[in-house]
């Protein structure tokens, strides 16, 4: 269900896969770039979270014993053991934002551990190591962008990636670039993206030029490996084809997340049926119909799968 941990599973395995990561979340590129020395305004856009969606209590501010107790939990036993945040808050010496990849760098430390710890909760110990290194003020706009980060990755894309179409990848960057630009305004979302942006693009037009027949067959199926079983496939064979193309480490890391996906789907269609029940039930009034939806995914799914559920199972 994490496609990230797929990909971080295959580990670059293929060249044109790596097309499909780069149009979702391909991981930041190791060189910083800093367009321009001064502070960029944010954009004027409304502003935007995940956590005012309905699922996890919003952090306004962010309470010292919330992120205290996150952070024992992450960095005590959790994923983030042993690790150092990456990037940093890029603010200058006189306390302003300079854009920079270094920010979402420091932002995917802190969703590395989502699963582990809810948005809300990682919010919480963002904004606390933030206003720790850098002060209230500072904190407060890296507050904002960290909610339009999340709301560029919270984003549905209408364009869908085939490994077999360079020219549908050229579309699909194109509309990554508007959303991305639309919640974190032209500066900001440059810094963030621009490199891989241009990577990709270069990428593409070596494609076009090339010919990608038969290697993008090659990666369709390893790229099939990569995805949730197809229905009828047998796990153990499919298990044994993962390890001989990844290995076992990463073999075993797929088949859980099979399982996780598996449960996901199975929750999600027993949701689909109850609320179908609720909505022919004559006698439910609407308030009754809607508080009685509101209930199964309240019982049926986490805090951190509600808003993923609401948008598949509700018009």
């Amino acid at each position: 269900m994490n496609l990230n941990v797929r990909r971080a599973a295959a580990g670059g395995a293929f060249a044109a896969a790596a097309v499909v990561a780069a149009l979702v979340w391909w991981p930041a590129p190791e060189a910083e770039s800093r367009p321009g020395a001064g502070a960029a305004p944010l954009p004027a856009a409304p502003r935007w979270s995940l956590l005012s969606a309905g699922d996890a209590t919003p952090v306004a501010q962010p309470q010292a014993s919330v992120a205290a107790a996150v952070e024992r939990r992450l960095y005590g036993a959790g994923s983030l053991r042993g690790t150092e945040p990456d990037g940093d808050w890029s603010v200058d010496a006189h306390g302003r934002l300079e854009p920079s990849i270094s920010l979402r760098r420091r932002f995917d430390h802190y969703l590395a551990a989502l699963g582990e710890a809810s948005v809300a909760e990682l919010t919480a110990l963002m904004q606390a190591h933030a206003e720790r290194d850098v002060g209230a003020a500072a904190a407060q706009e890296i507050r904002t962008l960290w909610d339009r980060y999340l709301a560029v990755h919270q984003h549905r894309y209408r364009t869908q990636v085939r490994l077999d179409d360079p020219q549908g990848w050229e579309a699909a960057l194109a509309e990554r670039q508007a959303v991305r630009r639309a919640h974190l305004g032209r500066v900001w979302a440059d810094a963030f993206y621009s490199q891989e942006e241009q990577a990709l693009q270069a990428h593409i037009e070596a494609a076009r030029q090339q010919g990608v027949g038969e290697r993008a067959g090659a990666a369709g199926s390893e790229h099939a490996l990569l995805g949730p079983p197809a229905p009828g496939a047998d796990p153990s064979a499919l298990h044994e084809q993962r390890v001989r193309q990844f290995g076992a480490e990463a073999a075993e890391r797929l088949r859980q997340e099979d399982i996780a996906w598996a449960d996901w789907q199975r929750r999600l269609e027993h949701a689909r049926g109850r609320i179908a029940a609720l909505r022919r039930a004559p006698e439910l009034s609407e308030v009754q119909r809607e508080a009685a939806v509101a209930q199964v995914i309240d019982e049926t799914f986490g805090a951190d799968e509600r808003l993923r559920a609401r948008s598949l199972l509700l018009p």
